[in-house]
């Protein structure tokens, strides 16, 4: 009673931008079920297995470097080796030779990144565009500072008797022109994006890019994904299109770029006019970042640019391996997978599976979530519902669609398979 009366009243001290923050994300919680159920979990996104060698290597050479500054703190702005080697693998890709001191920030991952861009630029009443799905942190942080998240959801618009891929995922421009008004500040872009894996074209980023430039508002260029693309030349970063680098912020991992999201290094790149606010956020967090994950990272990110070197190309088709062996799976249990263009994931319709089969009548949780639960208790295989990446608005789009994560080891996804083998085949002959 007294811990309990204690919670109650410190409630009181809470500010108020802090009181929707849920106590749980959808990630925590289906892996907690996961565990319960020693089910095979393809639910949360991070690899299960070592990363590469040489980027070990690197991070062992760096924490053992006779150099004493190796292990203390770091240049606010970010490690300089790493700085020079992120400003030459982007000027290379967006044809400009970039500036490692002014344009580029070395953050905590690209969590933090996307937090100290938003709380730079964004001020309450401020308006910030999210495409649905949407990574969760989109709208999370625009609201804890100040801002009003304004949705505009991607369309899936199915081919009649052709593959179900993520190209069919599209954008409606007139409803995203509907969305822009005086108070818009800026819109998150995430592309390969996270669901349901579709690289965004040139000519849809070509129609965004003429609408900030007409409505004068900033872009977030989330390219997380960008080395886990099926073809590398139809990824395109919308800083890269005339008139739009000087309101660009791209926003990258090596979490993602090196399978080691557990080292929490992210960076920002961009003009030095929006890169300089980011930095002063920055300082007031965690002032600066790892200093030898931040030294592994520059040295793994020249090894990888060395000529002859194929680490990119390799880890590009590491992941399409993985990927289409999930689609198999889930294809040979009698799921409906759709085919992605990039990124860590496989999403599923389910719009054909009896929902009398996994609905719990004394819950009203969205079918994705009922659909989620019942497939880890009964027969082990975890995934993760998607309508945790839509407004409330729009969640009705949603919860036909689960998402599995293809980053882990294929005997994870070979053992998902024998659970699942058959189970929803009959549904599909619906």
């Amino acid at each position: 009673f007294f811990a309990l009366d204690c919670a109650m009243s410190a409630s009181r001290f809470l500010a108020n931008r802090c009181r929707d923050i849920p106590s749980s994300s959808v990630f925590s919680t289906f892996t907690v079920l996961a565990n319960q159920h020693k089910a095979v979990n393809l639910g949360q996104g991070f690899p299960d297995y070592r990363p590469e060698d040489f980027i070990l290597e690197a991070a062992k050479s760096a924490v053992i470097s006779e150099n004493p500054l190796m292990n203390q703190y770091s240049r606010s702005q970010g490690n300089p080796h790493l700085c020079q080697s992120l400003a030459t693998y982007y000027g290379k890709y967006l044809k400009r030779e970039l500036n490692p001191n002014k344009e580029v920030l070395i953050t905590m991952g690209a969590s933090e990144a996307l937090f100290c861009t938003i709380m730079s630029f964004v001020n309450p009443g401020d308006e910030v565009i999210v495409i649905e799905p949407f990574y969760d942190m989109y709208p999370a942080n625009t609201l804890f500072a100040g801002g009003t998240p304004v949705y505009v959801p991607l369309h899936a618009r199915h081919v009649e008797g052709q593959p179900l891929s993520s190209q069919d995922w599209v954008l409606d421009m007139e409803e995203l022109k509907a969305a822009i008004s005086s108070k818009t500040k800026m819109l998150v872009i995430n592309t390969p994006q996270n669901v349901p894996g579709k690289t965004w074209t040139l000519e849809e980023l070509t129609a965004v890019a003429d609408l900030a430039q007409k409505h004068d508002f900033l872009v977030i260029a989330d390219q997380v994904y960008e080395r886990l693309v099926v073809d590398d030349e139809k990824h395109i970063n919308i800083a890269k299109l005339p008139g739009m680098w000087d309101r660009t912020i791209t926003i990258g991992s090596a979490g993602k770029t090196f399978s080691v999201t557990g080292w929490k290094v992210g960076w920002c790149i961009g003009p030095s006019s929006l890169i300089d606010p980011i930095h002063n956020v920055h300082v007031c967090i965690p002032f600066c970042c790892v200093t030898p994950m931040q030294e592994a990272v520059a040295s793994a990110l020249d090894t990888a640019q060395e000529p002859g070197n194929t680490y990119f190309r390799d880890l590009a088709a590491k992941f399409a391996q993985n990927r289409e062996l999930l689609q198999q799976v889930l294809q040979d249990g009698g799921l409906r997978p759709i085919i992605p263009e990039g990124g860590y994931f496989v999403v599923c319709d389910i719009s054909h599976i009896d929902r009398a089969r996994y609905m719990d009548p004394a819950n009203d949780e969205p079918a994705d979530y009922h659909f989620s639960r019942w497939l880890t208790k009964e027969y082990g295989v975890t995934c993760i519902p998607i309508t945790p990446f839509f407004s409330k608005a729009h969640e009705h789009m949603a919860d036909r669609y689960v998402r599995f994560a293809a980053c882990k080891q294929q005997s994870a996804i070979i053992e998902a398979g024998k659970r699942l083998k058959g189970v929803f085949s009959a549904d599909l002959l619906k």
